[in-house]
């Protein structure tokens, strides 16, 4: 009798991963905040002081991480709210600034805590990979590379620098160079139901050629 070919697993890449982690994380903070307002009801008997506990922890939880963030990744975020509205020479110099304070200031790295950080937890790639998203918009190809080539050094299990460059490589005609970093993105975990029809809109963009208005799902900022 003839056995089934076995079909060898194919282990889980770390996007997947951290999607895992980000859901436990939320599940241990939920449970902690469960715990404490049934132990603050067993100790009070008063349901009002459940009530104030719930409201200081959703503040905590929800706006204060975000809040903090914000203050500290300035540039970071305005550089983000510029390339929405096309301005990705100003992006580009915000983000730039981003990266200097990092530089300066290592303790910074560590607020991506407070944010999701599903393809990556490293916020130089961030930068650089939507520092190189705004070069491609703004029709500089070896600089987007550049950038974008350093965001993948940086983090190689990061998805996003290796989709952008195949955006820009499918928008230069770069048919091969473009299908080798998508299967690579597709690999580490970039949804994949979105990566087609995102490198089908930048060929057809004409990214590099010609200044274009860039459609409202172009290439993925972090």
């Amino acid at each position: 009798m003839q056995l089934p070919t076995l079909v060898p697993l194919v282990p889980p890449n770390r996007t997947i991963k951290n999607r895992i982690l980000y859901a436990l994380a939320l599940f241990v903070v939920a449970g902690i905040l469960v715990g404490t307002g049934y132990t603050l009801i067993q100790i009070n008997g008063d349901t009002k002081y459940v009530e104030i506990y719930v409201l200081v922890a959703i503040a905590i939880i929800l706006l204060i991480p975000g809040r903090v963030q914000q203050f500290y990744w300035k540039d970071y975020f305005q550089g983000q709210r510029l390339q929405l509205k096309g301005k990705h020479s100003e992006a580009l110099a915000h983000f730039e600034r981003f990266l200097e304070a990092v530089r300066k200031r290592p303790t910074l790295r560590h607020l991506i805590w407070f944010s999701q950080w599903f393809y990556t937890s490293n916020v130089e790639v961030m930068a650089l990979n939507n520092m190189g998203v705004s070069a491609m918009w703004l029709q500089d190809s070896d600089k987007a590379e550049s950038l974008l080539k350093a965001a993948a050094q940086l983090d190689p299990e990061s998805p996003l620098p290796y989709f952008n460059l195949s955006v820009m490589h499918y928008a230069l005609g770069a048919d091969a160079e473009g299908a080798k970093n998508l299967a690579k993105a597709e690999t580490l975990g970039y949804k994949t139901a979105s990566i087609r029809g995102i490198a089908k809109i930048a060929r057809e963009s004409n990214v590099g050629e010609k200044p274009v208005k860039a459609p409202k799902k172009q290439a993925a900022g972090s």
